[in-house]
């Protein structure tokens, strides 16, 4: 805008139209002067900036692939040499019914003790004039790590639910946790050194039970066991149908 002061000093309507456009000429040379300077200062920013941010990026995403490689290799070694021991108050006891399972069961007791769990409740479910569990578990039995319960005979085709019920009334009110495996499934820790890790994480704090897939695996065509026997007759071959 053009003062009062200056339009009235102006005698003609020529002058002050010569005046007007004069001044609104300067202004654009202004203008763009200021736009080019302004351009110059900030092209090179503008240029640095999508190099340095790509650069910030892949810094964070590197950093973020060596902490969890380090990570799972310290946690693998952890588990190879049992170094690490998680300190929890949590107990977890183990539920499971056999029948004719001398030969394997050292080896699904052991592995259980390994990853934290304080007690196991084996239900013999073998006929009574069948194998013993306790010439087996002789060590684990008297370390009061393994519970023998006598369900020799049953063979209601309900024993399975009737063992597992039993178990939770009797020893519910003593472990934070029950677990109810089979003897031919192991639960595999991806993550945690113990089962204390794993149920202690603040996701299951509300959990009332927890469901675990299965990971099946083939025998590797092996024909024969370690326990020289022929694994065709001891494998049910299952044909799973998928409904999509």
């Amino acid at each position: 805008m053009i003062n009062k002061e200056v339009l009235y000093s102006f005698k003609h309507k020529k002058h002050l139209k010569k005046f007007i456009n004069l001044k609104k000429k300067t202004k654009k040379k202004n203008r763009k002067k200021y736009i080019r300077t302004n351009r110059s200062k900030y092209s090179v920013k503008k240029y640095l900036l999508v190099p340095l941010s790509l650069l910030f990026i892949f810094i964070i995403v590197l950093s973020f692939k060596i902490f969890t490689f380090i990570s799972n290799k310290d946690i693998s070694k952890r588990k190879e040499n049992n170094l690490y021991k998680y300190k929890s108050e949590t107990k977890v006891g183990l539920c499971i019914i056999c029948k004719r399972e001398n030969l394997y069961i050292q080896e699904f007791v052991n592995y259980y003790k390994k990853i934290g769990y304080n007690h196991i409740f084996i239900y013999d479910n073998n006929n009574v004039d069948e194998e013993n569990f306790d010439i087996v578990l002789k060590k684990e039995i008297e370390e009061n790590f393994v519970t023998i319960v006598d369900y020799r005979g049953r063979n209601n085709n309900h024993q399975l639910f009737e063992a597992y019920i039993d178990c939770y009334e009797k020893n519910n009110k003593n472990f934070d946790w029950l677990s109810f495996f089979d003897i031919d499934e192991f639960l595999e820790l991806t993550n945690n050194t113990s089962i204390q890790e794993l149920l202690d994480n603040k996701r299951y704090k509300n959990c009332q039970n927890i469901k675990f897939n299965w990971l099946i695996y083939t025998d590797n065509d092996m024909k024969i066991s370690q326990y020289k026997k022929d694994l065709h007759n001891l494998f049910i071959i299952i044909d799973f149908l998928i409904s999509i």
